[in-house]
Protein backbone atom coordinates (compact mmCIF):
# COMPACT_ATOMS: atom_id res chain seq x y z
CA UNK A 1 0.00 0.00 0.00
CA UNK A 2 2.97 2.15 0.53
CA UNK A 3 5.11 0.84 -1.80
CA UNK A 4 5.58 2.90 -4.73
CA UNK A 5 7.01 -0.02 -6.69
CA UNK A 6 3.50 -1.47 -7.61
CA UNK A 7 2.75 1.38 -10.11
CA UNK A 8 6.30 1.28 -11.57
CA UNK A 9 6.48 -2.50 -11.96
CA UNK A 10 3.46 -1.61 -14.06
CA UNK A 11 4.66 1.18 -16.19
CA UNK A 12 8.17 -0.08 -16.64
CA UNK A 13 7.45 -3.82 -17.36
CA UNK A 14 9.10 -6.76 -15.13
CA UNK A 15 12.54 -6.26 -17.23
CA UNK A 16 13.47 -2.80 -17.00
CA UNK A 17 11.68 -3.26 -13.31
CA UNK A 18 14.73 -5.31 -12.52
CA UNK A 19 17.55 -3.25 -14.01
CA UNK A 20 16.09 -0.05 -11.97
CA UNK A 21 16.22 -1.89 -9.17
CA UNK A 22 19.17 -3.33 -9.42
CA UNK A 23 20.85 0.47 -9.76
CA UNK A 24 22.69 1.36 -6.55
CA UNK A 25 22.32 5.33 -7.14
CA UNK A 26 18.54 4.33 -7.14
CA UNK A 27 18.07 2.10 -4.14
CA UNK A 28 20.34 4.74 -2.13
CA UNK A 29 17.80 7.53 -2.98
CA UNK A 30 15.18 5.63 -2.53
CA UNK A 31 16.08 4.83 0.74
CA UNK A 32 16.99 8.38 1.39
CA UNK A 33 13.48 9.43 0.94
CA UNK A 34 12.65 6.55 3.09
CA UNK A 35 14.42 7.75 5.94
CA UNK A 36 13.02 11.35 5.16
CA UNK A 37 9.49 10.18 5.35
CA UNK A 38 9.71 8.20 8.30
CA UNK A 39 11.26 10.57 10.41
CA UNK A 40 8.40 13.52 9.17
CA UNK A 41 5.71 10.89 9.81
CA UNK A 42 6.96 9.83 13.03
CA UNK A 43 7.26 13.79 14.73
CA UNK A 44 5.02 14.76 17.71
CA UNK A 45 3.81 17.23 15.04
CA UNK A 46 2.48 14.32 12.33
CA UNK A 47 2.74 11.45 14.56
CA UNK A 48 -1.49 11.23 15.09
CA UNK A 49 -3.76 12.64 12.38
CA UNK A 50 -4.99 15.53 14.64
CA UNK A 51 -3.46 18.35 13.34
CA UNK A 52 -3.72 21.72 11.32
CA UNK A 53 -1.24 23.54 9.18
CA UNK A 54 -2.54 26.65 8.57
CA UNK A 55 -6.24 26.67 7.86
CA UNK A 56 -5.91 23.36 6.75
CA UNK A 57 -7.16 20.21 9.01
CA UNK A 58 -5.85 16.83 7.89
CA UNK A 59 -7.91 13.70 7.56
CA UNK A 60 -6.66 10.41 7.23
CA UNK A 61 -9.22 9.79 4.52
CA UNK A 62 -9.15 10.97 1.14
CA UNK A 63 -11.89 13.20 0.19
CA UNK A 64 -11.34 12.74 -3.29
CA UNK A 65 -11.30 9.02 -3.04
CA UNK A 66 -12.63 8.68 -0.06
CA UNK A 67 -10.42 5.74 0.95
CA UNK A 68 -7.56 6.03 4.02
CA UNK A 69 -4.49 7.87 2.93
CA UNK A 70 -0.97 6.10 2.96
CA UNK A 71 2.18 7.37 4.25
CA UNK A 72 3.59 8.51 1.13
CA UNK A 73 -0.05 10.47 0.89
CA UNK A 74 0.12 11.98 3.71
CA UNK A 75 3.54 13.18 3.45
CA UNK A 76 2.45 14.43 -0.05
CA UNK A 77 -0.92 16.44 1.97
CA UNK A 78 1.76 17.59 4.62
CA UNK A 79 4.30 19.09 1.70
CA UNK A 80 1.41 20.66 -0.20
CA UNK A 81 -0.42 21.85 2.87
CA UNK A 82 3.15 23.60 3.97
CA UNK A 83 3.65 25.00 0.54
CA UNK A 84 0.03 27.08 0.69
CA UNK A 85 0.92 27.78 4.11
CA UNK A 86 3.86 29.91 2.57
CA UNK A 87 2.41 31.38 0.18
CA UNK A 88 -0.68 32.70 1.94
CA UNK A 89 2.16 34.10 3.88
CA UNK A 90 3.12 36.32 1.01
CA UNK A 91 -0.15 37.12 0.01
CA UNK A 92 -1.32 38.32 3.09
CA UNK A 93 2.02 40.24 3.80
CA UNK A 94 2.41 41.60 0.00
CA UNK A 95 2.11 45.17 0.23
CA UNK A 96 -0.87 46.71 -1.14
CA UNK A 97 0.65 48.94 -3.72
CA UNK A 98 1.93 45.80 -5.64
CA UNK A 99 -0.50 43.91 -8.39
CA UNK A 100 -0.83 40.36 -8.11
CA UNK A 101 -1.50 38.80 -11.65
CA UNK A 102 -2.04 35.17 -10.68
CA UNK A 103 -1.41 32.72 -7.51
CA UNK A 104 -0.40 29.17 -8.38
CA UNK A 105 0.66 26.46 -6.18
CA UNK A 106 4.56 27.53 -5.71
CA UNK A 107 4.79 30.98 -6.60
CA UNK A 108 2.48 33.94 -7.11
CA UNK A 109 2.92 36.42 -10.35
CA UNK A 110 3.32 40.19 -9.50
CA UNK A 111 2.88 43.03 -11.67
CA UNK A 112 5.70 45.27 -10.35
CA UNK A 113 9.44 43.96 -8.87
CA UNK A 114 9.27 43.68 -5.90
CA UNK A 115 11.96 46.13 -4.18
CA UNK A 116 14.78 44.37 -2.04
CA UNK A 117 13.33 45.55 1.35
CA UNK A 118 10.05 43.81 0.36
CA UNK A 119 12.03 40.77 -0.42
CA UNK A 120 13.44 40.91 2.99
CA UNK A 121 10.43 41.61 4.66
CA UNK A 122 8.73 38.46 2.77
CA UNK A 123 11.74 36.15 3.33
CA UNK A 124 11.49 37.17 7.58
CA UNK A 125 7.48 36.55 7.51
CA UNK A 126 8.28 33.23 5.99
CA UNK A 127 11.15 32.22 8.11
CA UNK A 128 9.15 32.61 11.46
CA UNK A 129 7.12 29.55 10.58
CA UNK A 130 9.64 27.85 8.24
CA UNK A 131 13.27 28.76 9.22
CA UNK A 132 14.96 26.75 5.75
CA UNK A 133 12.54 27.97 3.18
CA UNK A 134 13.67 30.74 0.64
CA UNK A 135 11.81 33.36 -1.05
CA UNK A 136 13.05 34.58 -4.22
CA UNK A 137 11.63 36.61 -7.63
CA UNK A 138 12.41 36.29 -11.16
CA UNK A 139 11.75 38.55 -14.25
CA UNK A 140 9.48 36.47 -16.73
CA UNK A 141 7.80 37.25 -20.03
CA UNK A 142 4.61 36.76 -21.49
CA UNK A 143 4.56 34.59 -24.33
CA UNK A 144 2.89 36.99 -26.44
CA UNK A 145 6.90 38.93 -25.87
CA UNK A 146 9.02 36.27 -25.68
CA UNK A 147 9.56 36.43 -29.20
CA UNK A 148 10.92 39.51 -29.23
CA UNK A 149 12.79 38.87 -26.11
CA UNK A 150 14.83 36.36 -27.77
CA UNK A 151 15.99 38.83 -30.57
CA UNK A 152 18.23 40.22 -27.54
CA UNK A 153 18.78 37.33 -25.10
CA UNK A 154 21.74 35.78 -27.22
CA UNK A 155 23.29 39.04 -27.18
CA UNK A 156 22.71 39.65 -23.71
CA UNK A 157 23.92 36.49 -22.42
CA UNK A 158 27.07 36.61 -24.48
CA UNK A 159 28.07 39.84 -22.62
CA UNK A 160 27.26 38.46 -19.67
CA UNK A 161 29.36 35.59 -19.84
CA UNK A 162 32.47 38.12 -21.13
CA UNK A 163 31.52 40.38 -18.27
CA UNK A 164 31.57 37.29 -15.60
CA UNK A 165 35.31 35.98 -17.58
CA UNK A 166 37.05 39.22 -17.41
CA UNK A 167 35.75 39.47 -13.27
CA UNK A 168 37.16 36.28 -12.57
CA UNK A 169 40.42 37.39 -14.28
CA UNK A 170 40.59 40.69 -12.13
CA UNK A 171 40.29 38.73 -9.14
CA UNK A 172 42.94 36.30 -10.07
CA UNK A 173 45.22 39.50 -10.62
CA UNK A 174 44.38 41.06 -7.29
CA UNK A 175 44.96 38.21 -5.40
CA UNK A 176 47.19 39.03 -2.64
CA UNK A 177 47.10 42.95 -3.65
CA UNK A 178 47.67 45.16 -1.20
CA UNK A 179 46.03 49.09 -0.77
CA UNK A 180 48.73 51.62 0.13
CA UNK A 181 45.76 52.98 2.06
CA UNK A 182 45.49 50.07 4.47
CA UNK A 183 47.85 48.94 7.33
CA UNK A 184 51.15 47.00 5.99
CA UNK A 185 50.80 45.31 9.61
CA UNK A 186 47.67 43.86 9.10
CA UNK A 187 47.74 40.46 6.81
CA UNK A 188 45.70 40.47 4.10
CA UNK A 189 43.92 37.44 2.69
CA UNK A 190 44.06 36.13 -0.87
CA UNK A 191 40.71 36.70 -2.87
CA UNK A 192 38.27 34.23 -2.60
CA UNK A 193 38.32 31.58 -5.47
CA UNK A 194 34.64 30.20 -6.14
CA UNK A 195 35.43 28.22 -9.77
CA UNK A 196 35.59 25.36 -8.33
CA UNK A 197 33.43 25.24 -5.38
CA UNK A 198 31.43 22.49 -4.76
CA UNK A 199 27.92 22.33 -4.48
CA UNK A 200 27.23 21.68 -1.29
CA UNK A 201 30.24 24.44 -0.36
CA UNK A 202 27.96 26.63 -2.52
CA UNK A 203 24.47 25.31 -0.92
CA UNK A 204 26.19 26.28 2.52
CA UNK A 205 28.12 29.70 1.27
CA UNK A 206 24.31 30.90 -0.30
CA UNK A 207 22.67 29.74 3.00
CA UNK A 208 25.08 31.66 5.02
CA UNK A 209 24.87 35.22 2.89
CA UNK A 210 21.38 34.61 3.29
CA UNK A 211 20.49 34.18 7.07
CA UNK A 212 23.41 37.46 7.62
CA UNK A 213 21.45 39.77 5.22
CA UNK A 214 17.98 38.60 6.82
CA UNK A 215 19.84 39.46 10.44
CA UNK A 216 20.65 42.51 9.36
CA UNK A 217 17.62 43.61 7.70
CA UNK A 218 16.25 42.73 11.55
CA UNK A 219 18.61 45.19 12.96
CA UNK A 220 17.64 47.93 10.54
CA UNK A 221 14.10 46.78 10.82
CA UNK A 222 14.42 47.34 14.85
CA UNK A 223 16.75 50.72 14.67
CA UNK A 224 13.63 52.25 12.28
CA UNK A 225 16.22 52.41 9.39
CA UNK A 226 13.42 52.15 7.01
CA UNK A 227 11.45 54.69 8.86
CA UNK A 228 7.24 54.04 9.93
CA UNK A 229 7.22 49.88 10.12
CA UNK A 230 3.70 49.79 10.14
CA UNK A 231 2.85 50.08 6.53
CA UNK A 232 4.62 48.89 3.34
CA UNK A 233 3.33 51.87 0.90
CA UNK A 234 6.57 54.05 1.60
CA UNK A 235 8.58 50.88 -0.21
CA UNK A 236 9.53 52.23 -3.77
CA UNK A 237 8.03 49.73 -6.62
CA UNK A 238 9.98 49.85 -9.86
CA UNK A 239 8.69 50.34 -13.16
CA UNK A 240 9.83 47.01 -14.60
CA UNK A 241 6.67 44.80 -15.59
CA UNK A 242 5.69 41.27 -15.82
CA UNK A 243 7.92 39.55 -12.59
CA UNK A 244 7.29 37.00 -11.09
CA UNK A 245 8.47 35.23 -7.75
Amino acid sequence: KNNPFSSIRRKLGKEKYAQLIANTEFMEIKNALDVVRDTVLTCDVFQSDAFKIGNQQYSEIDSKTEKKRSKNQKLAWIYQACERYALDIVISKLPHNYDMLLPVHDCIYVKQSLSSNVCHDLKFEIREIFPLLDFEQELVFPIHAAADHQMFSGAISAEDAQHMRRMMEEEVAARGYVSKFSSQELPMSATLDYRNESNEAYEQRRRLESLLSLEKHKIDKKNGYYGNNDSYSHYPTSDADNAGD
